[in-house]
């Protein structure tokens, strides 16, 4: 007989607990989770990750004994990896799917763009303009301006309520797509990293850095596991937000520090 998924073990569970009591609701599962109960409700319909740590933390509240423990752990680490597996057969043209396009992000180069995007996904910004400004530290009307590049080149329209995504696109872009004003605004990025070293505690930041002898034919893979973890903290990081109320940047650099070879001189 096939082991539960963790997710098919929660939802056993949560059947468990009404058959003995109908009045059980999942809210008050989520309490005694000390879950949200919108989240615990998308995790148990597939529609969120289970990271380790709120599997940890789920399993410490359910008091489950170490075999169980042990075994829904494994099966958690089983389906992870293959979702990691399926995300890197993706295909190219899915890929460009879901990225914003090299037309669109020429547009919107300047790195306001990404944030104010991502700024609507908080409950407390994404109806004005002024808190986002006043989050992000940019005047008014440089908000004002990103938001109708974003009308512009279709990934917001405006409601009556505010602004909102009019489509699935995430606020990435394939690191191959590049010109000189993509080139700008990731330099923009490092300017804000840098600064960043000595305005943000660390609590609140990580800036790390690792020197390696390689061999030069490895960087391709280097750059497929590179995006394949970016994909893999973004799902987590989102899958652990139910209410973000913060905008961060991962920013990944890769280079080398000795100049290169040509061909003809090996």
């Amino acid at each position: 007989m096939t082991e539960p998924t963790f997710v098919e073990f929660l939802n056993d569970s949560l059947r468990d607990k009404k058959d003995v009591n109908p009045r059980y609701s999942l809210r008050r599962f989520a309490r005694a989770l000390e879950l949200e109960p919108s989240f615990l409700s998308k995790i148990l319909r597939g529609k969120v990750p289970v990271t380790i740590e709120t599997f940890d933390r789920i399993v410490a509240k359910l008091k489950l004994d170490g075999r169980t423990a042990k075994a829904l752990r494994s099966q958690l680490f089983a389906s992870r990896l293959k979702s990691q597996v399926e995300i890197l057969s993706e295909s190219t043209s899915q890929e460009e799917v879901e990225c914003i396009t090299k037309s669109q992000a020429t547009v919107i180069s300047d790195y306001e763009h990404y944030a104010v995007l991502e700024c609507l996904k908080i409950e407390s910004l994404k109806n004005s303009i002024a808190a986002i400004a006043d989050r992000l530290q940019l005047p008014i009307e440089r908000i004002q301006t990103a938001l109708a590049r974003l009308e512009s080149v279709g990934l917001l329209r405006r409601t009556e309520s505010g602004y909102e995504e009019s489509s699935a696109h995430t606020s990435t872009l394939k690191i191959e797509q590049t010109n000189a004003a993509l080139q700008s605004g990731q330099d923009q990025l490092l300017k804000l990293s840098r600064q960043a070293i000595w305005d943000v505690s660390e609590a609140e930041r990580d800036h790390s850095a690792i020197t390696i002898a390689v061999d030069g034919r490895q960087i391709p893979k280097a750059k497929a596991m590179i995006r394949e973890f970016r994909r893999t903290l973004a799902m987590v990081l989102d899958g652990d937000s139910p209410e973000p109320d913060s905008v961060y940047v991962l920013q990944i650099s890769l280079f080398p520090l000795t100049k290169t070879v040509p061909e003809e001189a090996h």
